[in-house]
């Protein structure tokens, strides 16, 4: 997937939600369903994987143990951009009800 088009401010659905099991400790975590805004974009730290931070979900700068690169690195927790969705708005335009309506009362009886 490209995330060329992603941006921050960007909503974005999560499609599958962190879990404890990950090694997070005690941090805020996305859930499965729930919409949220994206508020930085970068790299995961040698994985080569995109990652983002979400405005609904601010934790600690802390240390954590990078497996792939085996080592030690300080920051945010971010999640894989592969985890979420982008919301499509739609604009929404009533003029097709609006002519139903208006067809109706044409046909009415006086």
């Amino acid at each position: 997937m490209s995330y060329l088009h992603w941006h921050v401010g960007m909503k974005v659905v999560c499609v599958e939600g962190a879990n404890r099991e990950h090694g997070y400790g005690d941090e805020k975590l996305p859930e499965t369903g729930r919409v949220y805004t994206i508020r930085e974009i970068k790299p995961c730290m040698g994985s080569g994987v995109v990652c983002i931070t979400l405005r609904e979900i601010v934790n600690e700068k802390r240390t954590y143990f990078q497996v792939d690169l085996r080592r030690e690195v300080f920051g945010e927790c971010a999640w894989p951009a592969h985890t979420f969705r982008p919301i499509q708005d739609r604009k929404t335009d009533i003029s097709v009800f609006t002519a139903l309506l208006n067809d109706q009362k044409q046909k009415e009886p006086a």
